[in-house]
């Protein structure tokens, strides 16, 4: 049984997803399964996956689309064989330690769920020199303030690496059109809830890759994760760490980045959030599992699925489709393994 399984949806990106990949073959920790959980992708995808002769990649392709990554992640944590679970978006970077770390930490820290540090570039301009890194994880992250901070407090799920038993107990992803939160959120208010033990670390292990891409190409995302891996080579591991801690400082001195103190959207939401959504609402969910969040949302009358499709932009302003059967899912991906022999 491999010690990792790593898991990976991705949709129509390969030049990024095989830039990803280059990251995680990097990793100090090497006996890994990777899961590739394609969401209904266009042939160019297995074929660039066919070409790396690496046999700890494993690759299903859905045949019904998702249309979001909660889907193909959530199939992906049931066919997972590993008993410790980790996320990476087909756009970012790991640094080379990242699961070596997310070990470390779970097992001195007895805990069964952690999030790591992340860097976040910034970038619409395909003809910049470089993009810059503009923001940062907070620091010290507590699991029980999810119900009370942005929707972006734990991203991304790149830095999440958890026991298969704790991602059984919390269960699968939460499909964004029927929930009012993200996927993401969702999925960290029920590890929560369900006493999930959480280690939060300080160390950057990961860059969130925000540069916008073009579909098919990965446009300049793909050049991005280049030019950071070159870098990582060329200063070597801790010297680049060096500089994204002080990148983290100068952020929180300037205060640059995104707010993690208010609950962003339209002007009477905010208004309601700041009347509900605070310290009660913890003891409100704990006693009752209602989230005044839905209460919020419904009385300004935003539609479930609506963080999401104003956040992403592959998805902003369409309307979510009708998921997929998440058994049939499963069936149809292990059904694939067992034709390539890969189980």
């Amino acid at each position: 049984m491999p010690k990792i399984s790593v898991i990976i949806s991705t949709y129509n990106q390969p030049d990024l997803l095989v830039a990803a990949l280059d990251g995680v073959f990097a990793q100090t920790v090497e006996d890994l399964e990777i899961l590739i959980i394609g969401d209904s992708c266009e042939a160019e995808t297995g074929v660039r996956l066919k070409q790396i002769k690496d046999q700890r990649v494993r690759y299903v392709n859905l045949p019904k689309r998702f249309g979001e990554q909660s889907g193909p992640n959530s199939v992906g944590m049931q066919i997972a064989t590993s008993d410790v679970l980790a996320f990476l978006n087909q756009d970012d970077l790991w640094l080379p330690d990242h699961l070596a770390h997310a070990l470390d930490c779970l097992k001195y820290e007895q805990a069964e769920l952690f999030t790591g540090r992340a860097v976040f570039t910034r970038s619409t301009s395909a003809d910049i020199q470089k993009a810059e890194l503009l923001d940062r994880s907070p620091a010290g992250r507590d699991l029980s303030r999810v119900l009370l901070k942005p929707f972006y407090y734990f991203e991304p799920v790149s830095a999440w690496v958890m026991t298969k038993s704790a991602a059984q107990a919390v269960g699968s992803w939460q499909q964004a059109k029927t929930i009012y939160r993200t996927p993401l959120e969702d999925w960290m208010l029920r590890a929560w809830a369900t006493g999930v033990a959480h280690t939060d670390s300080t160390f950057v292990t990961v860059i969130k890759n925000g540069t916008q891409v073009r579909p098919g190409k990965g446009g300049r995302g793909v050049a991005v994760l280049r030019e950071w891996q070159a870098e990582i080579e060329e200063d070597g591991l801790s010297v680049f760490r060096a500089k994204l801690g002080k990148i983290c400082r100068q952020i929180e001195q300037e205060q640059t980045g995104r707010s993690f103190k208010t609950i962003p959207g339209p002007e009477d939401f905010r208004y309601l959030a700041r009347k509900l959504i605070t310290e009660a609402a913890l003891d409100v969910y704990q006693e009752t599992g209602i989230d005044l969040m839905d209460t919020v949302c419904e009385l300004v009358q935003l539609p479930k699925g609506w963080r999401l499709r104003g956040i992403d932009p592959r998805i902003k302003g369409r309307t979510l489709p009708d998921p997929p059967d998440m058994e049939e899912a499963v069936a149809e991906a292990r059904r694939q393994l067992v034709d390539e022999g890969r189980v």
